[in-house]
């Protein structure tokens, strides 16, 4: 029964680099793509002692709305962030920030050096960084 954990380990990180490909490319996460991840993540739950963490997503939602609507991050990474940190146990949850934090500074500084500043659509998000 463990290999039934590890093939949903694989099809978890594969779905979310789609995601992250997807949002690199396009700069749009799609509805669907979040549909396919809480599928996955669903299933999760029939853990021996795993929970859904409400209230850390619905903090971080609301913080990503109020982020969003300034201007600040986009909307479908306030949902996957939401999404992810529904499943997080709480125990975790703090780690989740900090972790998403340092890789998400990481990508901005490696994608500083090696994207042209011109070359960024400003009418998406992408924090007060480039402003």
């Amino acid at each position: 029964m463990l290999w039934l954990f590890d093939v949903n380990f694989i099809i978890i990180t594969l779905v979310l680099l789609y995601i992250s490909w997807q949002d690199i490319l396009l700069r749009v996460i799609a509805h669907r793509s979040l549909f396919c991840l809480f599928l996955s993540l669903l299933s999760l739950l029939f853990s021996a002692h795993w929970q859904l963490n409400f209230f850390a997503a619905a903090t971080l939602f609301i913080t990503g709305f109020l982020l969003f609507a300034i201007n600040t991050i986009g909307g479908g990474d306030v949902k996957l962030m939401a999404l992810l940190a529904l499943f997080t146990p709480e125990k975790m949850f703090t780690d989740f920030l900090l972790l998403t934090a340092f890789i998400g500074g990481a990508i901005v500084i490696f994608s500083l050096f090696f994207f042209d500043a011109r070359s960024v659509n400003m009418e998406c998000p992408t924090g007060w960084l480039f402003l």
